[in-house]
């Protein structure tokens, strides 16, 4: 079975196997997307429909996604983010406890 290669695109468009980053990399790519999620997070407005229905599966969907620690957070919004994990831990890099 052969390991699709993951590619990790920067902003300015230089594109490197998630394999080939360096180890400050790999840990800066982590705290980066962790940082930005907890920013875009926190920015999330409470829901306010006026239908009582929309509203109660609105507040249920907002809180779902408010009790989720944060990198549960990132894997629903960044595909790359568990192969960027992955990657570290694969390392021996202490993935919790680089920020």
């Amino acid at each position: 079975m052969n390991k699709t290669t993951k590619i990790w695109k920067s902003q300015n468009g230089r594109r490197q196997r998630i394999c080939d980053l360096n180890d400050r990399h790999l840990i800066n790519i982590i705290n980066l997307l962790r940082e930005e999620a907890t920013d875009y997070r926190s920015q999330v407005p409470y829901p306010n429909f006026s239908s009582i229905n929309v509203q109660e599966c609105a507040e249920r969907q907002f809180n779902i996604m408010m009790e989720k620690d944060i990198d549960e957070f990132i894997y629903g919004i960044c595909p790359l983010f568990e192969d960027l994990i992955d990657e570290a831990v694969n390392r021996g890099i202490d993935v919790y406890n680089n920020h």
